[in-house]
């Protein structure tokens, strides 16, 4: 695995933005290696990346440093990762999965419907509209 690769795997560490010298790059490769063998395929692969390390490497070395410590197996779980790490997520959404405001509120008020055995008077009281705005919101395509 070339830096390259690396900086692909972690862009929002932002290596390639805060000018380190190729010696320290040649570290930081070697660290991210290492890193992959202990996350690659688990849960805290996924955590790191969609996290955005505003510390940069700083953080990220932190981070690495503290799990080790923590772990009590060879790979890095997330379990011994930060709160704060894990709490963080970055949504990505494939544009076909995208839904419409539209197609939102008929498959919830769907969900209403089917959760009170298709009484369309009690969908609409639990949903504080009215039958006719429930029978607009079902019926659009």
């Amino acid at each position: 695995m070339d830096t390259n690769e690396i900086i692909k795997l972690f862009p929002q560490i932002g290596i390639e933005k805060i000018g380190i010298e190729i010696l320290d790059i040649a570290l930081i490769a070697f660290i991210f290696y290492k890193l992959l063998t202990l996350i690659k395929g688990t849960r805290a692969m996924e955590i790191f990346k969609g996290y955005s390390f505003p510390g940069n490497v700083r953080e990220l070395e932190n981070i690495i440093e503290r799990a080790i410590i923590l772990e009590k197996k060879d790979l890095i779980s997330a379990e011994s990762l930060p709160q704060s790490i894990k709490m963080f997520h970055i949504e990505t959404v494939e544009p076909s999965r995208i839904k419409t405001i539209e197609k939102l509120n008929r498959d919830y008020a769907e969900k209403v419907l089917a959760f009170v055995g298709g009484n369309k008077s009690k969908a609409a009281e639990l949903l504080g509209i009215s039958r006719t705005s429930l029978w607009r919101i079902l019926k659009e395509e």
